[in-house]
């Protein structure tokens, strides 16, 4: 049986495809292409997570419950005894290849050991020639649809971290991507695809992947289509959302914050306004970055472009929004709005939520002692970081006696008041609280 796998660089509609997959699996078995649920339903994420390296942990081991490596070892078995099983039944029913498709196979799978491993699992189930198809997205436009991710799970840096972050490096990085997976499965073995809608079959990743698995020809009329999933957000909500996370964040005593069930589906159900595009800057930085990377996968296999990737339209500003003509500070009282009104929410619904850290930022903003913008240009580190102004003066800088403002000499209060370094209370709080005794 012939083995596609399909790489979905992250966000290049992989979960779109994943769901048509899923829905319509019976049906494509009809036409001789096996789509299991046995490595993971959807997301056929238990495939990666075989070819792990021993030490490798994270979100996807602690799902499937790996411990120490006896536990990975028997997953992999595991596995290798569910999938040949499925195989071979799905062979005798005349089924002659087989799609996985799972995002992990390219942002997780790191050494050249995994993805031998891979091959090694792949081989073990009874599969033949192993297709490898890869959806490349421009690194300027991936870096935008990132940091829209991050921001929904919880992240409150102003800005996308520069491309030197190992996990944007790796996802980014196409050229290494090809030459890893052509290293285990043979130069050939790689189908790369342009993740732009002019460059995918019919404008759709659904049907471009149908076309690259040799499936072109087959009439999807009456298969369920799904709409467009796990898109970006909008400008307006990213910069909403990233504020809310500062005062209701994704982790509190090292558990999933129960205050924030169902906050990000709400922020996507009211998703106005233009996608969010990262600023200028970064992007000029991701282009530097990824040129040569880009020109190595154009020269190879697409010599008849002039360039890899069409430009985009375009970058926003993270600082503001022209076309709603909100400035920060709108923004800071819009999101304090939509964290009372969640919060309020949850306690009617009987979550506890703790506002002490809320109350506090609230305290600060309304002072009028922290500039946000004169802190990023002091202090020009935290800005290359991507780190949130006010939480990094709250958490470090104050105590590091960094000035808030022309308005706030820390240092002078520190001086006054030696006794808050040792105990870590941030010197314009403890000015804000007194003041306000």
């Amino acid at each position: 049986m012939k083995c596609y796998l399909h790489v979905g660089v992250e966000k290049t509609g992989t979960t779109t495809v994943q769901e048509f997959l899923h829905t319509n699996r019976d049906r494509l078995a009809e036409h001789g292409c096996l789509v299991t649920t046995a490595a993971g339903e959807r997301n056929n994420w238990k495939l990666p997570v075989a070819a792990y390296d021993l030490e490798q942990r994270d979100d996807l081991t602690r799902a499937a419950g790996v411990v120490g490596d006896g536990d990975l070892d028997r997953l992999r078995r595991q596995l290798v005894g569910d999938l040949s099983t499925v195989v071979k039944r799905a062979e005798r029913s005349g089924c002659r290849q087989v799609i996985f498709s799972s995002e992990h196979l390219q942002s997780r799978l790191r050494t050249d050991t995994s993805l031998k491993r891979l091959a090694s699992v792949l081989d073990a189930i009874g599969v033949g020639q192993v297709q490898v198809v890869v959806y490349l997205r421009d690194p300027a436009a991936l870096v935008s649809s990132l940091y829209s991710t991050m921001v929904k799970n919880g992240s409150t840096g102003w800005r996308p971290p520069g491309p030197e972050h190992p996990y944007f490096n790796r996802v980014c990085n196409h050229q290494r991507t090809i030459e890893q997976f052509q290293s285990v499965f043979g130069a050939g073995s790689v189908i790369p695809r342009i993740f732009q809608p002019q460059d995918l079959v019919g404008a759709s990743i659904v049907d471009d992947l149908l076309f690259a698995v040799g499936l072109g020809d087959l009439d999807t009329g009456d298969m369920a289509r799904p709409a467009p999933l796990n898109e970006s957000l909008s400008t307006t909500a990213v910069q909403i959302l990233r504020r809310v996370n500062q005062y209701v964040p994704l982790v509190v005593d090292d558990s999933i914050n129960p205050a924030r069930a169902g906050l990000v589906e709400t922020i996507e159900r009211n998703n106005w306004g233009s996608k969010y595009q990262v600023d200028s800057e970064t992007v000029a930085a991701y282009r530097d970055a990824f040129a040569s990377s880009n020109r190595w996968v154009r020269d190879r296999f697409f010599p008849q472009r002039e360039q890899l990737f069409a430009t985009p339209t375009g970058s926003g500003d993270v600082s503001r929004m022209p076309e709603e003509g909100l400035s920060s500070r709108d923004l800071d009282a819009v999101a304090a709005l939509v964290t009372d009104l969640w919060v309020d929410r949850q306690r009617s619904a009987g979550i506890d939520v703790d506002t002490g850290d809320l109350d506090t930022r609230r305290m600060v903003e309304r002072s009028g002692l922290f500039d946000a913008e004169f802190y990023l240009q002091t202090y020009p580190g935290v800005a290359e970081a991507g780190i949130d102004p006010l939480t990094h003066f709250l958490n470090r800088g104050g105590i590091e006696g960094r000035k808030p403002s022309p308005s706030f000499d820390t240092r002078a209060y520190l001086r006054q008041h030696p006794e808050l370094r040792n105990h870590g209370v941030n010197p314009l709080v403890h000015y804000l609280n007194n003041r306000s005794a």
